[in-house]
């Protein structure tokens, strides 16, 4: 893992229940300065990304995989 969005912060809670039917989805944005955990600059490569939905389930809900290329 080179990055990730919430570590090292603590959630409070679910901020909002907000309920999908079946086939709907709810997107989100995030901009990443491209630099890992640690603050460096990743160095140019093909990344694969995955956001993880927290849940119940210690492992959570995962999306489909997406490859990025940073040049």
């Amino acid at each position: 893992m080179v990055w990730s969005r919430l570590r090292g912060q603590t959630l409070l809670g679910a901020l909002r229940l907000y309920p999908l039917a079946a086939g709907t989805n709810l997107p989100f944005r995030e901009i990443w300065n491209q630099r890992t955990d640690e603050g460096a600059m990743t160095a140019p490569a093909t990344y694969t990304v995955v956001a993880v939905l927290l849940t119940d389930d210690p492992n959570g809900l995962s999306s489909a995989p997406v490859r990025i290329s940073i040049e």
